[in-house]
């Protein structure tokens, strides 16, 4: 999952940069922190977002080459 935020990060870093070359300083520095912030929540959030889909049944479990997961889970209780 965290493969699938990349590309996604490097198109807005690059965005970011051409405009911090178009403006104040003060205002690149504000563009660089977004970068920054983006950089290290986006595969923070699609580990998440995996795993909750994991623990929601979407993943179809027979289909996974490797299932990481199998193991760490803790089992599920029939309420």
């Amino acid at each position: 999952m965290q493969a699938a935020t990349k590309p996604q990060t490097l198109g807005l870093l690059l965005i970011l940069a051409g405009t911090a070359l178009r403006v104040e300083l003060e205002s690149a520095v504000t563009l660089a922190l977004v970068g920054l912030f983006q950089v290290i929540t986006a595969p923070v959030i699609s580990q998440l977002l995996g795993r909750s889909a994991y623990r929601g049944g979407s993943v179809c479990r027979e289909q996974l080459v490797v299932d990481e997961l199998a193991g760490k889970m803790p089992e599920e209780r029939s309420s």
